[in-house]
């Protein structure tokens, strides 16, 4: 067991004439004894032990600053040497971070402890403290049964690229994962908003599902495999920039830029590579050019850059919201 950190329990014991609120800190020799374990239940992950995790005692009036604490061993086995004479008014507190920097925490008054086993251990168990939403994904098979194994779970941060799952141009999946042992996947650390989610195993495939994502709480949605191939209706945008001089000539070969933030369009002033463009492409013989698929209702902002002979032209940021009718939203640009 690592080394007691009890500068402080000691500067309170000597303090032999102590105020009402101080009695918390006088201290009789009666261990406490237990194990720390890892429960995530929304991961479906089996209990651990939480090696080295830290225990403390927090004083309940001041809960940022402990009292003393211990380290548990590998087998998250710890002992607490000592108890407050006023067990109410103090709280264990069990901590650890795992690899990923997630941080683990249980919260026990001293005197609501869990009951200890036949040897004198309490089992102590630390849960995930997520910093952000969270999606549990349970995948059935066509009879019904639930927790199919080993299908395979898409997440999607638009509904176009979401509407490829059924085709065989799947694209633009943010995350994906196999169901787990008990026919789940859980997706962590998502920013709060609307997710689309769809699964497929062998020539089974689900319906894509939308669903709504909000901080430091896990949703859950369950997807029901077919016998068929889901159909889900497919209809892809796509966004036609026309580009031509003044004198209404196309113009080949120039490089055309989309992007989402106004600020990067500006910042383009030649024909490096830009920073943040979303897509990139340069105009056709007949000074097209095409984007596909675009998202509905998203506001897109273009800049056109090349050279007429040897002058350099850059054409002055164009915006552009993609409607829901028609399919094809054309885009006509003179550069001057």
């Amino acid at each position: 067991m690592k080394k007691l950190h009890l500068l402080y329990l000691a500067a309170t014991v000597l303090a032999g004439s102590c105020k009402q609120n101080d009695d918390l800190k006088l201290y009789n020799q009666s261990e406490i004894s237990g194990r720390a374990i890892l429960v995530n239940t929304d991961a479906d992950i089996p209990p651990v032990n939480a090696a080295k995790a830290t225990i403390m005692l927090v004083d309940g009036s001041q809960p940022t600053r402990y009292l003393y604490s211990v380290t548990a061993g590998d087998d998250g086995k710890f002992i607490l040497p000592y108890q407050p004479e006023r067990p109410s008014a103090v709280s264990l507190v069990a901590r650890y971070t795992d690899k990923t920097n997630l941080l683990y925490e249980g919260t026990y008054p001293l005197d609501a402890l869990p009951v200890a086993d036949s040897r004198g251990d309490r089992e102590v168990e630390l849960s995930p403290q997520y910093k952000k939403g969270n999606l549990k994904v349970t995948v059935s098979s066509p009879d019904g049964t639930t927790g199919l194994v080993g299908a395979m779970v898409y997440l999607f941060a638009n509904a176009t690229q979401a509407n490829s799952f059924s085709t065989s141009s799947l694209q633009g999946a943010l995350k994906q994962l196999p169901t787990n042992a008990k026919g789940t996947a859980f997706f962590d650390g998502l920013d709060d908003g609307v997710y689309w989610v769809a699964s497929k195993l062998d020539t089974l495939l689900t319906p894509v599902t939308s669903t709504t994502i909000a901080f430091n709480k896990t949703i859950t949605t369950a997807l029901p495999l077919t016998s068929k191939p889901a159909k889900t209706p497919v209809q892809v945008h796509e966004l036609i920039v026309n580009v031509k001089d003044s004198s209404s000539e196309p113009l080949v070969g120039f490089q055309v830029h989309l992007f989402t933030n106004k600020i990067q369009a500006d910042s383009v002033v030649n024909t490096n590579p830009p920073l943040g463009a979303i897509k990139t492409t340069s105009t056709s013989a007949n000074g097209q050019a095409r984007f596909s698929p675009v998202d509905v209702g998203t506001t897109y902002y273009i800049k056109v850059v090349g050279k007429i002979g040897q002058q350099l032209k850059v054409a002055p940021t164009s915006k552009i919201i993609i409607a829901k009718d028609p399919l094809t939203t054309t885009f006509p640009i003179i550069v001057n």
